[in-house]
């Protein structure tokens, strides 16, 4: 009941906050949330979305002795698997929100992840990737952008190549739609994140996917790939 009603109290006032407010808002709310149920506050089916994702990025070549910034990181749906994955040190999660970095900080305890050495980073909504030093091998932003208005998609997209190797591939996961601005989910054709991403000389490929939000490598144009699939799948899966 109090998340219901805290929703439609934010979905009144946020298409009115600036930018900055907006993400400190979000944040605000993604906080309170995760004091309550830290699994439900970054979208719900914890369990078996990070697998599905995890999988998909093993399946397009993520391999343990590769380095992945994980941007967006939540409560680690995700990042647990990562994390096991990956070799010590190689996993790199941020995200503005204070309380699902504890609650992902807990999660890497009771797994018995800690002598992976984990490094979890709080941002404070930078969009530039300036809170990172490094480049990494994979960049990921699962049930990020669906929070974002296209300008800050764009910011996102012109600076991602900072923290990219050459070879490097990034990930995002978008909800298709007509532009159409919830609270909760920001929805935009898949053409937008094409002409976006290919004014700052990438080049993008729809991925198939079973879960709602559809899953898009980014690389350079450099290193385009070949495949590209023409329409989304059906999904079966809400996140």
């Amino acid at each position: 009941m109090l998340k219901q009603a805290i929703g439609r109290t934010l979905d009144r006032i946020y298409p009115w906050l600036s930018d900055h407010v907006f993400l400190r808002a979000y944040a605000w709310e993604t906080n309170l949330m995760a004091s309550i149920d830290p699994e439900a506050a970054v979208g719900g089916n914890w369990e078996q979305i990070g697998a599905v994702y995890f999988q998909d990025f093993i399946k397009h070549g993520l391999r343990p002795q590769h380095t992945l910034l994980d941007f967006g990181c939540g409560s680690l749906r995700i990042g647990r698997h990562l994390i096991a994955y990956l070799d010590t040190g190689n996993y790199t999660g941020a995200d503005m929100s204070r309380e699902v970095l504890r609650a992902g900080r807990r999660v890497v305890e009771a797994e018995g992840l800690t002598f992976k050495q984990p490094r979890l980073i709080q941002t404070q909504g930078e969009l530039d990737f300036s809170f990172v030093d490094g480049r990494f091998d994979y960049v990921i932003a699962t049930s990020v952008f669906t929070h974002l208005r296209r300008h800050q998609i764009e910011e996102c997209l012109s600076n991602v190549h900072k923290v990219m190797q050459p070879s490097s591939t990034f990930f995002f996961t978008f909800l298709e739609g007509d532009g159409r601005i919830t609270r909760t989910a920001f929805r935009q054709p898949f053409y937008f994140y094409e002409e976006a991403a290919s004014r700052y000389g990438l080049h993008v490929n729809r991925e198939a996917s079973p879960l709602e939000q559809q899953l898009v490598s980014t690389r350079r144009s450099s290193q385009k790939s070949s495949r590209s699939l023409s329409s989304p799948p059906s999904p079966s899966l809400a996140d």
